[in-house]
């Protein structure tokens, strides 16, 4: 499979103008495009730093590479830099540059430009990088380069800012600062959002800077807004969806437990299970009830307490005699539970849900030739992995297999497969797969979760780097397991 790509007129509109070398045309230029985009003009050029905000999934990769080239048509500019926070930013921004690199190619005359990833073990590239006549593109860690060498202990430090003998004895970040290169930062609430950042980035002696994200701390000369309800009504993004395991699918009965009870008000302190309408699941909450309270108003409609009669009847106050009872006949004392919430059970039911989902949603997609992919962030590697079983399986895949198989037989989706058998496979173990760090003896292991680690590193590249292929039919895969808690350049996964 090869993706296509479209060129959008909000993505040409990101690009912005033109630089000049005096601060005070540049200003004005900028607030005449501000005027033009109805954003509030700027009083200062803000030391060369422009903020371009555009809602995630919009294709900011995309908009800055054209930047890039449109500002090497327009004005001959060579040198640029691409700083991110993460690894996984870093993967993503990688495989989208090679990616759509044959399109660029076509559209700006087949200019040559060379894109890489900064590698500390390797610092002579910064010498083809600051010695090139063609387009460089650098991607590198705001890691890579924060952390100042001590002069004291000369080899401790990034090895950027150390003298090189691969450079007859310069410092690469020296080299760098030559090019006086046009930095692009990738998210840059969490690059710059420290003194010490700062200053790494000043040391790159930047032309200019150029800011790009749907979420800014701070917005240095505001040139373009792509706000979410923009990005929405204008079909640029996917309409998020969330659901919440309830009912049989964790526990029989409600969960209820009692902390304590107030004599003088005749009060109770209660934990019961509450919907968060943020997140779209159901969490353990304390609660204060007094008599004739209702739990499932309480818990903001949780089924748990639906039609199950948790009003409160009476609170007993005296002291050894701790309780609350409900008109259903229920009564907890305290410091007791009743219902406690099988975790385990939630868990797999969050599988066969989202198993379900995925298959709901093939239904429709498949025949416009959209494959579907669905992610589990889990919390441990060995609930997927395990090496102590003679196949591996941790319970999380036999969970997933077990459950595919049951919903694969449902009358349901009958038609589904019959019709698209050759793009779908019925097949539990050949559906799902995991992509984690490894060990040194090539063991799956738990990503730092920092996104900032060489473990880390291995993990994005799998699943980068496997893009196009995990969105063709010809791989099976339709289930992905990973672990992480990641921040930027991933959509908000839950764990399991």
């Amino acid at each position: 499979m090869k993706l296509k790509f479209v060129d959008q007129q909000y993505q040409t509109d990101a690009v912005g103008n033109k630089l000049n070398l005096s601060d005070y045309s540049l200003l004005q230029n900028v607030r005449q495009i501000q005027e033009t985009n109805d954003i509030q003009m700027s009083e200062n050029i803000n030391g060369r730093n422009f903020t371009i905000e555009m809602e995630t999934g919009t294709g900011k990769t995309f908009v800055y590479t054209k930047t890039i080239l449109e500002l090497n048509k327009r004005y001959g500019f060579t040198k640029f830099i691409i700083v991110v926070p993460s690894i996984a930013i870093k993967e993503g921004v990688n495989n989208s540059i090679l990616a759509t690199r044959e399109y660029f190619e076509d559209k700006y005359d087949h200019v040559v430009y060379d894109s890489f990833v900064y590698n500390s073990k390797h610092p002579d590239i910064i010498r083809d990088f600051a010695m090139s006549t063609d387009i460089q593109i650098m991607i590198i860690n705001i890691d890579a380069f924060r952390k100042d060498v001590d002069e004291e202990n000369p080899k401790k430090g990034n090895i950027i800012n150390r003298e090189s003998e691969k450079l007859s004895g310069n410092k690469p970040i020296d080299l760098i600062a030559s090019t006086n290169p046009i930095v692009i930062e990738d998210e840059p609430q969490s690059i710059d959002n420290t003194e010490k950042a700062k200053a790494a980035i000043r040391k790159l002696n930047p032309l200019c800077i150029l800011r790009y994200s749907a979420t800014h701390k701070e917005l240095y000369n505001l040139m373009y807004r792509l706000t979410p309800v923009d990005a929405y009504q204008q079909g640029l993004v996917k309409h998020i969806e969330v659901a919440s395991v309830m009912n049989n699918d964790a526990t029989a009965k409600a969960y209820v437990k009692l902390f304590s009870v107030d004599s003088k008000t005749y009060t109770a302190r209660l934990e019961i299970s509450v919907f968060n309408k943020k997140t779209g699941g159901i969490e353990k909450k304390a609660v204060k009830v007094r008599n004739n309270d209702d739990l499932w108003e309480l818990s903001k409609e949780v089924d748990y307490y639906k039609d199950q009669n948790y009003i409160v009847d009476n609170i007993d106050c005296f002291e050894g005699e701790e309780c609350v009872a409900f008109k259903n006949g229920e009564t907890v004392h305290i410091g007791e539970a009743i219902g406690e919430i099988n975790d385990e059970a939630i868990k797999r039911a969050q599988i066969r849900q989202t198993i379900e989902m995925h298959l709901d949603k093939e239904t429709h997609l498949v025949k416009r030739g959209i494959k579907v992919l669905s992610l589990f962030f889990i919390d441990e590697v060995k609930n997927y992995r395990d090496y102590d079983r003679e196949d591996g399986k941790g319970k999380y895949a036999l969970w997933f297999e077990e459950e595919y198989a049951k919903a694969v037989s449902n009358p349901k989706y009958k038609k589904l497969f019959e019709t698209y058998g050759d793009k779908l496979s019925r097949d539990p173990q050949a559906v799902h797969d995991g992509y984690f760090s490894k060990d040194g003896k090539g063991r799956l292991k738990n990503s730092t979760g920092k996104g900032i680690s060489s473990d880390d590193e291995t993990t994005y590249e799998l699943i980068m780097q496997r893009k196009e292929e995990l969105l063709s039919f010809d791989e099976p895969v339709r289930f992905i397991f990973s672990h992480s808690a990641l921040k930027e350049g991933w959509d908000n996964p839950k764990e399991l």
